[in-house]
């Protein structure tokens, strides 16, 4: 589950930034993102009296008041790191018959070239450098095999991705986005 805060003010309660990951340094204070949600919730110890950094799935935020686009532009911030952990987890690396597939646009592109030029070819092979100079050659079927490896792996990413942002847009309550968990989870990255 991620951990995600919002910068309050206990004094006015108010809701005072959006939704977000702590920030490693904030201000004065140099490893934020180390502290306890306890010592997080009151900074009166840094100089920063009636104010805190509130862990959104812990804290009871229901007294505190924010603008009315807090949560649409939090909601947006989070997408954008559903988007950024659905390309870590699409380009990781696969692992076909125990040769490690680096997922880049060149291994994309090849692979898409010598399907097509192999097509009036049953008989094409070809030898291919996998990740740790690993050279093994390759039927026209390994090929394809690799690029289904692929093309799977990539779609169910995008599919994770759309889930996530699903389960963002229907959140109503800080809360409730305190409780979205943004992780991509990894999926089967073997054949």
């Amino acid at each position: 589950m991620n951990k995600l805060y919002t910068y309050v003010n206990h004094e006015n309660l108010t809701i005072d930034n959006l939704a977000q990951f702590l920030p490693e340094n904030w201000k004065n204070i140099l490893g934020l993102n180390l502290y306890s949600d306890e010592k997080l919730e009151n900074l009166s110890w840094a100089g920063h009296s009636n104010y805190g950094w509130v862990n959104l799935s812990t804290f009871d935020l229901s007294s505190y008041t924010s603008l009315p686009e807090w949560l649409g532009l939090s909601k947006n911030g989070m997408k954008s790191i559903v988007s950024k952990f659905r390309y870590e987890a699409e380009t990781e690396p696969l692992i076909w018959n125990g040769h490690q597939i680096n997922i880049d646009e060149r291994t994309k592109t090849s692979l898409s070239f010598k399907i097509l030029s192999s097509q009036s070819n049953l008989d094409y092979k070809c030898f291919w450098k996998f990740s740790g100079n690993d050279v093994v050659e390759l039927t026209i079927s390994d090929l394809k095999d690799i690029s289904t490896l692929i093309d799977n792996h990539i779609q169910k990413c995008f599919e994770s991705e759309f889930e996530k942002i699903t389960e963002i847009e229907n959140c109503e309550t800080p809360y409730d986005l305190g409780n979205v968990n943004l992780n991509i989870d990894l999926l089967t990255t073997t054949n």
